[in-house]
């Protein structure tokens, strides 16, 4: 009976290092972002802002209209200049835009990405800069780990008029293990037995290298009591984030609309859809 004992706890204890091990190399990858090579030097006069803990942000202020001031918020991997589309259409419509690369990204400095524990701080950074800028009438719109993060700065941040997040995710935890679920091609309800444990050897790793609490990362939670007006959209086909985040965030408040696009992938929206897109968008944004 010892003996049985003994190796049922050497099993557990060599199952718990190994979740470990597979979490912290899980998590490096995910915290650290490889910048896109041939993004050059940032250019002298780039608008940047010093983050709560010292970090230098910059991005780029386009437009000289009156209708308001849109912050522009990139997904994961990608820099400011993967929103001047989205720039494009609202300084042609009268907007001002401020586009800024995440920490972690492109010109702005940090080496971490903490998915929203941070970078939700760095939001009320940028508008103020807005306000010291003239700006009265601010604007947000994000996509995937910006929308994300737009999001979760509700939490705090209540002077955005309107919000629009295209395919975001409800929170860290739930993302990651849907991500491995998807590497995995199994169904959700058997790799969540691998997937589960392994994200939270992640955010243990994190917690204890780095000092990032990844739950700490629940637009859900600043969706709940939140007044701005909020515009959520997803693609019924997005292979990435799926659609069940955005419908979570959008049950729980009520003013929040959700609006699902067919046969859009991730982050998709605006191509499938681009004046539909539009519509909605300046719409809410009035």
């Amino acid at each position: 009976m010892v003996k049985v004992v003994r190796r049922v706890a050497e099993w557990v204890a060599a199952l718990l290092i190994g979740l470990l091990v597979i979490g912290g190399v899980l998590a490096e990858m995910s915290m650290h972002v490889r910048r896109p090579p041939g993004l050059g030097a940032c250019p002298p006069g780039t608008p940047q802002a010093i983050a709560f803990d010292g970090v230098i942000l910059r991005g780029k202020f386009r437009g000289s209209g009156d209708r308001g001031c849109v912050l522009l918020l990139h997904g994961i991997g990608d820099t400011h200049f993967g929103m001047n589309g989205f720039s494009e259409v609202l300084v042609a419509a009268g907007y001002r835009t401020l586009a800024p690369d995440s920490r972690g990204h492109g010109w702005s400095g940090d080496a971490l990405v903490t998915y929203g524990v941070r970078e939700s701080r760095d939001v009320s950074t940028w508008v103020d800069w807005l306000q010291g800028r003239g700006c009265t009438r601010i604007f947000g719109l994000g996509e995937s780990l910006g929308g994300a993060v737009l999001l979760q700065s509700l939490a705090h941040e209540t002077r955005f008029r309107a919000v629009v997040a295209d395919s975001a995710y409800s929170s860290f935890p739930r993302i990651a293990v849907d991500r491995i679920n998807r590497v995995l091609g199994v169904p959700a309800w058997l790799g969540d037995f691998a997937a589960v444990p392994a994200v939270a050897g992640g955010m243990f790793y994190a917690r204890v290298r780095y000092g990032v609490d990844l739950k700490a990362t629940s637009a859900v939670d600043a969706l709940r009591d939140t007044r701005t007006p909020v515009l959520l959209i997803d693609g019924l086909e997005d292979s990435h984030t799926p659609i069940a985040h955005s419908r979570r965030m959008a049950r729980v408040n009520r003013e929040i609309q959700l609006w699902e696009v067919a046969g859009a992938d991730h982050c998709g929206a605006f191509g499938t859809q681009p004046v539909e897109f539009q519509r909605r968008v300046l719409e809410r944004f009035q």
